[in-house]
């Protein structure tokens, strides 16, 4: 490892996939951005990168506009990501995504 230190590097849960791109391409990277123990492992070690901060992909919690769903989506997020770097403490960390459309739950999930 040559102790790089990668700043946020996306994930998608179903939610926030690009499943809604019919082209090869979009089909590759949302594959990719669900990977966590995998193929992303063996490219960050290709890289000599030791830790991916990860965060939710563009425009995910962001993009919709109700409220209970943007909760419910951040929550599922949140729990994959917590799920992941718990397995891994020592090559991930992660930004908690915040459904800012209802600050009072925004504080509460983070």
């Amino acid at each position: 490892m040559q102790g790089k230190v990668a700043v946020e590097e996306h994930f998608a849960i179903p939610e926030t996939s690009f499943s809604r791109y019919s082209s090869g391409y979009w089909q590759e990277i949302g594959r990719r951005l669900a990977d966590f123990h995998g193929e992303r492992l063996e490219l960050m070690d290709k890289a000599g990168i030791e830790i991916a901060v990860l965060s939710l992909n563009s425009s995910a919690v962001q993009g919709i506009a109700d409220a209970a769903k943007a909760r419910d989506v951040a929550r599922k997020a949140n729990d994959a990501l917590a799920e992941a770097v718990r397995k891994r403490p020592d090559r991930f960390a992660g930004l908690a995504a915040l459904p800012m459309q209802d600050p009072d739950e925004a504080a509460r999930e983070l």
